[in-house]
Formats: structure tokens, C-alpha cells, sequence
């Protein structure tokens, strides 16, 4: 009943930041912060205990999630509720995908380099920094429709709510990480099967308000799951090579398949189209990927 409330309140300062900053500030630099900050919060607490396959899996496991179950559900629930085969995106979703795809192929330079170190690390912060320079220029160039809204009253509906989301993802982050534990499951296994499962729940459950609320507001939906992952996979990855040098080597298969999932998902984006049948494949990408972990771990 919280983890819904939340994604009310969430939803509704969306909606109405939307009238003043427009999907792209909104959705993917605003709430793409808020909604990496329990990753983030992870991310830091594993580095400062030197767990840092944890930290790996707590920044980059969502990525499987959203762009799998996250962008598939999207696509049916917009089916149902619209009748629509088709879910088309505004044309300024390629600022989300050219700065996604950048972070793409560092990665893949990362993975092939064998470690994180600040030379990488420091690689890694340029395709954000791009991004939200790319979102504010778009934003001050007066491409943004702007309309009336309380300023003040979004932030506190996305205050209140991501406080709350905070605090529910980590006690259940705590919560199912103690009892994988028990289960002797490995820790890089149990960050990327288990924690997106806590944070990334709060944010489907907004997507999928605001798609409820409002086809056009399905874009912003997507700019928020793209904008969040490209955060984990730039600045949090960034803050563990830059704490200490990594090898990736024992990370190595884990690396490869977000990176292919990741790949699949800019595929199908490529176009600023989602087909239903798409969507439904990303269903099927995510239980391969989970197939794959479960057989890693055996």
C-alpha cells in the first residue's frame, strides 16, 4: 500500500513539473536522480566496505529489469488501455538514446578492458555529462512548451515520495539481501536478481501511472528508465573506480549480458517506436537473462 501511495505522489509532481520544465528535464534528469538514489546509496554503502561486486551488481542489475520487464510492461498495459500496437516516442527521446548508446560502447571498452580504474571511471562521467548538458540547452533553446504549474508544489509531492521510496527500498534491499545470504547465493548474483527487485519497483509502478494517466505521457515514462539506468551505468560505476581499481574479470559474464540487454533495448528504441510484439519480447529476453544468472550460479 506505501510502495502505490508513493507512486501516486511520484506520478502526480511528475505531471505537474512536466508544465514548467517540460518530459525531458522532468523525466529523465529529475527523476532519473531520484530514482537511482537507493542504487546510489547502495553503490556507496558496498564501496566503503570494499564489497565491490556488490556495488557492480546494485548499479548496473536494474538494467536488465527496466529494460526488460519495465519497458515490456509498458507496451501491453499501453495495448490494454489504448488499443495501440504502437507506442510512439517524441523525437527528443534521442537525446535519452545517443547519451544511453555512448555509455553503451564505454562499457563495452570497460568489460574489454578488465578493469575499473579512473582512467575508465573518469571515461564514464563524459556521456552524462553530455546528457544533461544536451537536456538543458534543449531546455533554455525554448523547445520546451512551458504551461502553468506550482513548482513548488511538484517538488513536494517528488520529495515526499522519494524520501519514501528511499526508505522502503532500502529495508527491503536489507531484507531479501539477508535471506539470499542465507541461502549462500553469490553476492554479485543476488545484487542484480535481487536489489532492482526493491528499487526499480517504485519506478515501474510510476511508469506505469503516468501511461494510465496519459498516453503522451508515456514518453516521459521512458526518458525516466533510460535517464535512471544511464546514471548507474555512468556516474555509479564512476564513483567505484574512482574509490579503488577493479579487475571485471570475475564479473566478466554478468558485464556481457547487461551489455547485450542494453544493446537489444537501443535496438528497438532506435526507431522512437515500441511495438507490442517487441514489448513482449523483452519478456522473454528478461527470462533468458534470469536463466542464464540461475545456471551461472549453479
Amino acid at each position: 500500500m506505501l510502495v502505490g501511495i508513493t507512486a501516486n505522489l511520484m506520478s502526480k509532481g511528475t505531471e505537474e513539473l512536466e508544465r514548467i520544465l517540460g518530459r525531458g528535464m522532468t523525466g529523465g534528469v529529475i527523476l532519473g536522480v531520484i530514482y537511482a538514489l537507493p542504487e546510489t546509496i547502495m553503490v556507496i554503502q558496498a564501496v566503503l566496505n570494499g564489497i565491490y561486486n556488490f556495488a557492480i551488481g546494485s548499479a548496473l542489475g536494474g538494467n536488465i529489469l527496466l529494460f526488460t520487464l519495465g519497458l515490456g510492461f509498458i507496451s501491453i498495459f499501453y495495448y490494454i488501455k489504448y488499443r495501440s500496437k504502437i507506442i510512439r516516442l517524441d523525437k527528443d527521446i534521442s537525446i535519452e538514446y545517443n547519451s544511453l548508446l555512448i555509455a553503451t560502447i564505454i562499457l563495452a571498452i570497460a568489460i574489454m578492458y578488465g578493469k575499473l580504474d579512473f582512467f575508465l571511471s573518469f571515461l564514464l562521467i563524459v556521456p552524462y555529462a553530455y546528457y544533461i548538458y544536451k537536456r538543458y540547452s534543449y531546455f533554455v533553446d525554448g523547445n520546451v512548451k512551458k504551461e502553468e504549474g506550482s513548482f513548488k508544489r511538484s517538488l513536494t509531492y517528488l520529495l515526499i515520495g522519494g524520501v519514501s521510496l528511499i526508505f522502503l527500498s532500502k529495508y527491503f534491499i536489507i531484507t531479501v539481501v539477508s535471506v539470499a545470504k542465507d541461502l549462500n547465493m553469490p553476492l554479485l548474483l543476488i545484487s542484480i536478481l535481487l536489489t532492482p527487485i526493491a528499487a526499480e519497483l517504485e519506478e515501474n509502478l510510476t511508469a506505469i501511472k503516468l501511461v494510465y494517466d496519459s498516453p503522451s505521457d508515456v514518453t516521459t515514462a521512458v526518458m525516466n528508465f533510460m535517464g535512471s539506468k544511464l546514471e548507474n551505468m555512468t556516474l555509479l560505476l564512476s564513483i567505484i573506480g574512482l574509490w579503488q581499481s577493479i579487475s571485471l574479470r570475475s564479473s566478466f559474464v554478468y558485464l556481457l549480458l547487461i551489455l547485450v540487454v542494453t544493446t537489444i533495448t537501443l535496438e528497438i528504441l532506435r526507431d522512437r517506436n515500441i511495438k507490442i510484439n517487441e514489448g513482449i519480447a523483452l519478456l522473454g529476453v528478461y527470462v533468458i537473462s534470469i536463466t542464464i544468472l540461475l545456471r551461472l550460479s549453479a
